[in-house]
């Protein structure tokens, strides 16, 4: 059997056609696997091939099946391809409309590989954005300047405007505007940061100082003040029950670090200065003392907060290839098919 019958088979089109409507096939079923099992293909599921390994279960055989039928594709593809332009050889006049089928051909070559990078490497988080800055590996740091929510005349949530800013692993800042339709890009998208999530919770604190009764507000690009040092705000935390966790550090004049943590509840603020019930918990760790200096607790300011997802994708840049590789088949296929007008 020679190369060219070789290539015949693997790239026969009846064959090419049968498989994509397995595929189609394959991924309705899989479509409705999923939808059947939410507790194991959980909300905005990730395409990544890992997590249909680890551990091997018998619920993604649909997916295993498709893998098998997609290598099968793209085989039958690249044949198709190179037949095409065997043939293209042999002919002087070549029609638009075989190259627009060459094209397509590696329009979707492209889109397949782009996949396949995609499951393969493809990393993500889910992060919680707000005042504190967060930090992702091999990224940088950013966090939310502001986060405004617009409504519908009914009350309903219409869309979330977020000023996201922040300094890239290599030193470069940026400064971008995010919303649920516009998620914000890095590297020619290959970093991408979606909103998912908007709830709200606490950004910054208030603390009274007892020597004058001054109320001091600090949040996480702040500072106080001390006898001996620097307070800082380092997080924020609600426990079921409703009480509040705040934890400080304490920044000394020779550079030491101290953790602290309070804890409070405006509800019972006014009890525990009434009571003094020192073996009370919540009672006992609403003050800080700082050389003589006493600072409690008084409120914790709530803000809008938004879950993402920072995803990390480098297939995405085979998809822009495919699609204009695409555009021009459909336009060769077009000019193919207009007939030439009678000359008069």
């Amino acid at each position: 059997m020679n190369i060219r019958k070789i290539i015949e088979i693997l790239g026969n089109k009846k064959a090419g056609f049968l498989l994509t409507m397995v595929m189609v096939l394959s991924l309705i079923s899989g479509s409705l696997v999923m939808n059947m099992n939410v507790d194991i293909y959980p909300p905005f599921f990730e395409f990544d091939f890992k997590y249909f390994f680890y551990p091997v279960q018998p619920v993604h055989m649909w997916f295993y099946f498709l893998l098998i039928v997609s290598l099968a594709y793209s085989i039958n593809l690249v044949f198709c391809v190179i037949e095409q332009f065997l043939l293209v050889k042999k002919i002087k006049n070549i029609e638009a409309k075989r190259w627009a089928s060459i094209l397509a051909h590696i329009a979707v070559i492209f889109a397949l590989i782009a996949h396949l990078i995609e499951g393969s490497t493809v990393k993500s988080n889910y992060v919680e954005i707000s005042k504190k800055p967060v930090s992702i590996n091999g990224f940088g740091s950013f966090y939310a300047e502001s986060i405004q929510e617009k409504f519908y005349p009914d009350g309903k949530l219409k869309d979330v405007i977020v000023n996201l800013k922040g300094q890239k692993a290599d030193g470069t800042e940026f400064d971008k505007i995010m919303s649920y339709n516009n998620p914000v890009t890095f590297t020619a998208g290959i970093r991408t940061i979606l909103i998912q999530q908007i709830t709200s919770a606490g950004s910054s604190i208030v603390l009274k100082r007892n020597s004058d009764g001054k109320t001091l507000p600090l949040d996480y690009q702040g500072q106080i003040k001390t006898p001996e040092g620097l307070l800082r705000l380092a997080g924020i935390e609600k426990t079921k029950s409703g009480f509040w966790l705040v934890y400080l550090k304490h920044i000394l004049k020779n550079s030491e670090e101290k953790s602290i943590y309070l804890t409070g509840s405006e509800d019972i603020k006014d009890a525990c200065s009434l009571t003094q019930n020192k073996d009370y918990f919540l009672c006992r760790h609403m003050n800080i003392v700082i050389k003589n200096e006493t600072y409690s607790f008084f409120k914790v300011i709530e803000t809008p907060v938004i879950y993402a997802l920072v995803k990390y994708n480098p297939g995405v840049h085979f998809i822009l290839p495919a699609a204009l590789l695409m555009c021009v088949s459909l336009i060769l296929q077009m000019l193919s098919t207009q007939k030439k007008k009678p000359v008069l």
